[in-house]
């Protein structure tokens, strides 16, 4: 399998996520650059944002979406492949997801149980018809125009998953 159809299917995975929690991003490329094979430009967070001295009910819906958008990659990735989900080719997802979790978690049990649960809500997330049809037009596009900016990711999602819900 071509492995820029799997990094296009990888990045797509993030960009559909992230528009379904409404998590904001700059753009999505496949372009290869130092650090990876492709890359979504996230909205940076706030300098007021310090999740290490915040309550957990002021971060935890900003970390929960950042968590979902992080696995969703691996998993929209390993569905195209139907492949089994084992974040070693997304390590650095992986790490930071985890970094994460340990904000507003208080032993390795309790943020393996909420990695868990995050996974099969990302999983459930991706794996809806619209949705999946959503990561599979981006992929598509990624694959041609290669660098695609928020609007237009935007509109193709929303013209994937329309198509998927109203067919014809």
């Amino acid at each position: 399998m071509n492995d820029l159809v799997k990094i296009a299917y990888h990045e797509a995975g993030h960009v559909v996520a992230a528009y379904v929690v409404k998590r904001k991003f700059q753009y999505v490329s496949i372009e290869p650059d130092k650090e990876s094979l492709g890359h979504v430009l996230f909205q940076r967070f706030s300098d007021k944002f310090q999740p290490e001295f915040q309550e957990e009910n002021k971060i935890r819906p900003m970390l929960e979406k950042t968590i979902i958008t992080g696995l969703a990659g691996e998993i929209a990735e390993k569905k195209f492949c139907n492949d089994e989900i084992d974040f070693q080719s997304s390590r650095s997802d992986f790490d930071n997801v985890f970094d994460y979790i340990c904000y507003f978690v208080g032993s390795i049990e309790e943020a393996q149980a909420f990695l868990n649960w995050m996974i099969v809500r990302t999983k459930n997330i991706i794996s809806l018809d619209f949705n999946w049809n959503a990561v599979k037009e981006l992929a598509e596009q990624l694959i041609k125009r290669k660098k695609i900016g928020y609007r237009t990711a935007r509109k193709i999602i929303f013209d994937a998953q329309q198509e998927a819900a109203f067919p014809g």
